[in-house]
């Protein structure tokens, strides 16, 4: 194999899901380059690939050898706490996490240490260093502030107010208001969440799913006849959706709750 073949070959994405094949391939690509080419970089990035494949014990060696070959690299650090995640090690994953972060202060630092001090129960800590993330990181992602989002859940205005923070940088994403929504009915702030919900039904082409949505949080508000309404309007709109749409599973088990929904409300009017 030409090392032009093999560098195309490394270049290559790696699917997030079912990605064996590929990532084998990439594997066997990286092991014969590193046969005429080793490098440290180059076994980091087999390191990685070996932990995404469940092969922790080859992660491992891979890890020790780039240390070996380039002490200063600090991404080593990274990638050993982030192999102690999934082994779920989790005193192992906040050493190799803080590790890195004392050589190296970067948002993938502290995005690691929160996942490593969510898993151990240390919720304010875990938050802190999200938080840490968002702040050094040039154009934080919309996980990120789902994540802080969730783990501030216990006090919902602080994360409804992540959330916003979100909005702010990020712009109108769906996501981050979606969650709002999730959150403010979560804690019977009822009007909050429908303010928040009618401003996703102004932007979405497609409204069923979000007056579902509405007819759940009238349900849960007390609110029965304006929860009938917004169901018969998701159902309408379910109704008008192409028939190619509308049998697809999550359209069909909408409408059947929609439809027992409406049965219940108007049996209660009786």
């Amino acid at each position: 194999m030409t090392l032009a073949v093999l560098v195309t070959l490394l270049c290559v994405p790696t699917p997030p899901v079912k990605a064996h094949a590929p990532v084998s391939q990439r594997i066997a690509a990286i092991t014969e380059l590193l046969q005429e080419h080793p490098s440290a970089a180059l076994h980091l990035e087999r390191a990685g690939l070996f932990r995404k494949s469940g092969h922790w014990a080859a992660a491992v060696r891979d890890c020790d050898t780039a240390m070996r070959l380039d002490p200063e690299l600090a991404e080593v650090d990274l990638c050993r706490s982030r192999i102690a995640l999934d082994r779920a090690d989790v005193a192992g994953a906040v050493e190799h996490a803080r590790a890195f972060l004392a050589r190296k202060k970067a948002p993938a630092g502290y995005r690691t240490l929160s996942r490593a001090r969510a898993g151990g129960g240390r919720t304010l800590e875990a938050a802190s260093a999200l938080q840490s993330a968002i702040d050094l990181a040039e154009v934080p992602g919309p996980d990120d502030f789902l994540g802080l989002a969730r783990l501030r859940a216990n006090d919902p205005l602080a994360a409804v107010a992540t959330l916003d923070a979100g909005l702010d940088a990020l712009g109108p994403l769906v996501v981050l208001q979606e969650e709002a929504v999730r959150l403010l009915a979560a804690a019977s702030r009822y009007d909050e969440a429908l303010r928040r919900l009618d401003l996703i039904l102004a932007e979405i082409a497609r409204p069923e799913r979000w007056l579902a949505e509405r007819a759940r949080i009238l349900a849960a508000a007390g609110r029965g006849p304006e929860s009938w309404v917004a169901a018969s309007d998701a159902l309408a709109a379910i109704e008008r959706l192409p028939a190619s749409h509308r049998t697809t599973p999550i359209v069909r088990e909408l409408e059947i709750e929609l439809r027992a929904r409406l049965a219940v409300t108007t049996e209660g009017t009786r």
